[in-house]
């Protein structure tokens, strides 16, 4: 009987002990991970980095024959017809709201808006919080590439999709405007 009593302890002991040891295991994979996050965080290493940021303040002392090599299309000039390729564009960032692992940004230019999509799985992890960042009515430099939408567009004129490829914020707006257009759009109903 004692012998018996014995074997179970041993048995309940040796359980514990693997229980311990596979908790370790996984604590010990956590911690090794997060290292390596912490890591590439403080080296700052995102090989994407030169894709987005806050661009300098332009003072026209650039070479004048680079000056005008850069070429933007006007929004009511994107269609489906370009499907696939890639353009430049500078506009208003009207909306923006980021969910998961992509950045949905509204641009606007006069009276036309289209969406654009910043996917953390074709630039970055930190370009994707950076477009998250910028503020309404920044003013936004976006290369992407024109994709037609799966399905119509509510919010937006302009039904084509632009999957970021690079996006600098040209003109920082203020965080909070004394007026905003959202408020300006909306039906007021009595």
């Amino acid at each position: 009987m004692a012998k018996l009593k014995a074997d179970r302890e041993e048995k309940k002991r040796q359980k514990e002990e693997a229980k311990v040891n596979k908790k370790s295991k996984a604590e010990r994979l956590n911690e090794q991970q997060k290292v390596g996050e912490k890591e590439v965080k403080q080296s700052g290493e995102d090989a994407y980095a030169a894709n987005y940021g806050v661009t300098p303040m332009n003072r026209s002392q650039c070479n004048p024959e680079e000056r005008f090599t850069k070429k933007y299309m006007n929004l009511s000039d994107l269609n489906v017809g370009l499907e696939g390729q890639t353009v430049r564009i500078r506009a208003r960032a009207q909306n923006i709201r980021s969910q998961g692992k992509s950045c949905f940004i509204v641009m606007r230019e006069t009276y036309d808006t289209v969406q654009t999509i910043v996917f953390e799985q074709t630039t970055s992890k930190q370009c994707k919080e950076f477009a998250g960042q910028i503020t309404p009515e920044s003013i936004v430099e976006i290369t992407a590439k024109v994709v037609k939408p799966p399905q119509a567009i509510k919010d937006c004129s302009i039904q084509v999709e632009l999957h970021v490829e690079s996006i600098f914020n040209v003109g920082v707006s203020v965080p909070v405007l004394p007026f905003q257009i959202a408020d300006a759009s909306r039906i007021v109903m009595n």
